[in-house]
């Protein structure tokens, strides 16, 4: 006789999230619990893409939006505007669903979510944790795509006359090809633990 599953396990949820209009891809693999709600999801994005929690963001899902309550009015709050802490991923998303995740709205960096697929959670696995990445996210600040692409010939061209100033800014270890996974799920354990984390002004 087949052993039934406990019902009190939450379906895991693997999203895949790409920045939009950036080649080669930067993309994470995420695997989190279906019942966290859309603020957790903006936290497990924040410290998994890299970016450092300083501007304003908002979920796109099947026609609504989501956002963060504190960072508006009353009165922006319509019919297809909600409270990103209010409402979880399994209550809108399936298997196979994709939605949008705009991060800073001056740059205005775009994430493309895919939900791969709907899990049973693994034992002794704590949950969020990212399984996979590939290339490091922009620095803050760098003009969106178009800004981060002359970034990034600049820093390839030691010949070019603002290669020293843009080395500094950008830091001189940073590395667009390099993803630390490691890193990245200790940052993740750190708000598991509810560790607070430093957040910057919100522009």
């Amino acid at each position: 006789m087949a052993r039934k599953r406990p019902k009190n396990l939450i379906p895991i949820y693997q999203l895949k999230i790409t920045l939009s209009e950036i080649d080669p891809p930067i993309l994470r693999i995420l695997q989190i619990k279906g019942n966290a709600n859309f603020g957790k999801l903006h936290n497990y994005l924040q410290v998994s893409m890299g970016w450092k929690n300083c501007h304003l963001h908002e979920f796109k899902i099947k026609g609504k939006s989501f956002r963060d309550k504190q960072q508006m009015y009353e009165d922006e709050f319509g019919p297809d505007m909600y409270d990103e802490r209010k409402y979880r991923l399994n209550q809108f998303l399936k298997e196979g669903d994709s939605f949008e995740y705009e991060y800073d709205f001056g740059d205005c960096w775009e994430h493309d979510i895919l939900v791969e697929k709907i899990i049973a959670p693994k034992e002794e696995t704590y949950y969020p944790i990212c399984i996979y990445g590939e290339r490091a996210c922009p620095p803050e600040d760098c003009g969106g795509t178009m800004g981060y692409k002359e970034l990034l010939q600049v820093l390839n061209d030691p010949t070019h006359e603002d290669h020293e100033h843009y080395t500094e800014w950008a830091g001189e270890d940073f590395d667009p090809e390099k993803f630390e996974l490691e890193r990245a799920n200790l940052m993740l354990d750190n708000i598991k633990s509810n560790v607070k984390k430093p957040r910057g002004n919100w522009i």
